[in-house]
């Protein structure tokens, strides 16, 4: 049974998740407000948004090295708070681009120190669990936030701001006082003895308290005494392949095709009868294929939700293109299905997985900068792919281009990744660093 430091520590992560989630875009439904003109709503999205995202993932990432995990996910609680006040009492554009900037940066600030601290804290049989959960959890606050304006309408989204505030006010009080920072913080620090305290705060009684510690300091390669080039350092921590994999497989989430179907298929959703019912059930798959990739990650493994999700959204793209190719009329059902086929297989496997493995492959010294650096080569990408769907890019061609990338996705995953489930940290990076 989980402790309760344990706990509140994922309740801390599952609701900053939640918030973001919840609160995402709802200024954009706010009546009475003036940034309905699409300049705004570009300007929103193309500048302060992706702009947003890779401060807060360096800005976090520097400050939880040097003033710990705990207080800096404390600290991810306030732009939350600035952002619901600003959209809910205010009525400029301009703080509504400023408000979308703080929920920015503490997106990013998210991305790159809760799966990290996710990691630190967790059990090698959960582990998986309970990053991929925080995935699930922002999903949710999406859908929550969807339902909350259609039924309350207007005021909907005042429930959403001031439940924001409250709740961000609420978890931040109770994260303060029940939890505490993770051991590999301690240890970076050179306090063995609080590093012992906090992993007996996380851990169940009979856990070897003493044998988790060992571990824990084994991995910390030392690279003090390493002579030669900084390269030379880095690959003594196996950071260079830990890298390599989270680069590619961060390229390929965006590659693999969620705006370029969305593109693909936005006329029939915009023609149907019942699109209010295929938003339900989008809604409801997207929720339900998250919390399923959560419950099988630390079962199958994550190179198996992988594979998975890639050969699913490979075959379900080749059936659009197949259909496109024969020219006759798309029937507008048979299109839905897809979409639902291919949201299913992005959030089981491509979707949530890379959070986890940025919680596993980096090394305890350069885990932060690598995890910003990382998260913030995402946001680039997905600024891009947002441009491309923007100025709508020819359809045909990114359908083709996702295909293509699912395929190169699976053969490279299935030769070239390695298996995490069920390994310490301390294994993994001795994985890492073998030649």
């Amino acid at each position: 049974m989980a402790t309760l430091s344990l706990i509140f520590s994922v309740l801390g992560a599952w609701m900053v998740f939640l918030l973001l989630g919840f609160t995402k875009l709802s200024f954009f439904s706010k009546p009475g407000c003036d940034y309905t003109d699409q300049y705004c709503k570009f300007l929103i999205q193309a500048q302060s948004i992706p702009v947003g995202e890779i401060f807060g993932a360096f800005l976090f990432c520097f400050l939880a090295e040097i003033f710990g995990r705990k207080y800096i996910v404390l600290t991810l609680f306030i732009p939350i708070i600035v952002y619901s006040a600003l959209i809910e009492f205010s009525y400029d554009s301009k703080n509504f681009i400023f408000a979308s900037y703080a929920r920015a940066i503490s997106y990013g600030g998210a991305l790159t120190i809760l799966p990290v601290y996710l990691g630190e804290i967790s059990e090698k049989q959960s582990r998986g669990k309970i990053i991929s959960s925080v995935f699930a959890l922002h999903i949710i606050g999406k859908y929550l936030q969807a339902v909350t304006k259609s039924i309350f309408t207007v005021a909907g989204i005042s429930m959403v701001h001031y439940g924001s505030i409250v709740l961000s006010i609420l978890t931040g009080i109770v994260f303060a006082v029940f939890t505490r920072d993770t051991p590999s913080f301690f240890i970076q620090r050179k306090q063995p003895q609080q590093a012992k305290e906090s992993l007996r705060d996380i851990r169940n009684a009979n856990v070897d308290i003493d044998n988790e510690l060992e571990q824990l300091m084994g991995k910390r390669v030392s690279t003090e005494n390493i002579e030669g080039t900084v390269m030379l350092c880095l690959e003594s921590n196996g950071c260079l392949k830990a890298f390599i994999i989270m680069m590619s497989l961060l390229g390929f989430k965006i590659l693999t095709g969620d705006y370029t179907l969305l593109l693909f298929i936005a006329s029939p959703f915009n023609t149907t009868q019942h699109l209010s019912y295929v938003y339900i059930l989008i809604g409801v798959t997207l929720c339900g294929s998250s919390i399923l990739c959560s419950v099988l990650v630390d079962k199958i493994g994550r190179l198996n939700c992988l594979l998975i999700s890639f050969v699913i959204m490979f075959v379900d793209q080749l059936v659009l293109i197949i259909l496109v190719a024969v020219g006759t009329p798309i029937n507008e059902f048979l299109v839905i299905i897809l979409i639902i086929v291919f949201f299913f297989a992005y959030y089981i496997g491509i979707g949530p997985i890379p959070l986890v493995l940025v919680g596993e492959l980096f090394p305890m010294k350069f885990k932060m900068i690598l995890s910003a650096t990382v998260t913030s080569f995402f946001f680039g990408l997905e600024f891009l792919a947002w441009i491309c769907l923007y100025f709508k890019l020819e359809m045909n061609i990114m359908l083709i281009g996702s295909i293509t990338f699912c395929l190169i996705a699976t053969f490279t995953v299935k030769l070239f990744y390695f298996e995490t489930k069920g390994k310490s940290l301390n294994e993994i990076q001795l994985r890492l660093n073998k030649k």
